[in-house]
């Protein structure tokens, strides 16, 4: 067949109303097959995202919650006065057992070490990262901090980042009115809401939800303590 014969068939045949309709529904099945299949398709891609997205996020959590379990011996310590060639577990030492009046007092025996964090500023005390030989001595510590009160030392619980950042949320939450008070225990961030009811969170995004709409404060779960 020539091109032109081929062309003066073509003409005919798309003139013709019959042939007209044929040749769009074929393409339309053609396209409609096609568009169906590309649906199929990122839905499963989408479905596949979703589940690994899932999965990322609950192997984060485990992650932070082993990373926060080899933290239970520790507290981060600010306030005590920094100086040269120093022997920072013995200041620390002395510093808990006269301030926090402990009975009986603690011994060397009770730190496994301690050391300054971050590099030295003109004027300024790093914080002290503490890490006690037993958790029972580092509970000894953490039960008596209402005693430093009206001082410039304070101890608290050394947090993995993403415990920090959660805490950082609570306080916005508690600034925006959604809450009364906020803290951590053993690791866990707890707030006490507006019905005085205390609730443990753990996941950013879910409190990022929350300082949008305080409402919603009230679907966390209660805690046992």
């Amino acid at each position: 067949m020539t091109t032109r014969k081929f062309s003066v068939d073509m003409k005919a045949f798309l003139t013709d109303p019959d042939g007209a309709t044929l040749l769009r529904d074929t393409i339309c099945g053609h396209l409609c097959s096609m568009i169906e299949s590309l649906k199929t398709d990122l839905k499963r891609r989408d479905d596949r995202i979703d589940h690994l997205e899932t999965r990322l996020e609950e192997l984060e959590e485990r992650n932070d919650t082993l990373e926060q379990y080899t933290r239970r011996n520790s507290v981060r310590i600010n306030g005590i006065s920094e100086s040269a060639a120093e022997d920072c577990e013995n200041k620390v030492l002395s510093t808990i057992n006269e301030k926090m009046s402990l009975s009986p007092p603690m011994t060397m025996d009770s730190i496994d070490r301690m050391h300054r964090i971050g590099k030295p500023v003109p004027g300024k005390h790093r914080s002290i990262i503490g890490k006690f030989a037993t958790y029972h001595q580092r509970k000894r510590v953490m039960s008596k901090r209402s005693s430093l009160r009206g001082s410039d030392i304070f101890i608290n619980e050394d947090l993995t980042k993403h415990r920090n950042n959660l805490l950082y949320i609570a306080r916005q939450i508690k600034k925006k009115g959604g809450i009364t008070d906020w803290w951590s225990y053993d690791g866990r961030i707890l707030i006490k809401d507006n019905t005085n009811l205390i609730r443990e969170i753990k996941n950013t995004l879910i409190s990022l939800l929350f300082k949008l709409n305080l409402s919603q404060i009230s679907q966390l779960p209660v805690s046992s303590d």
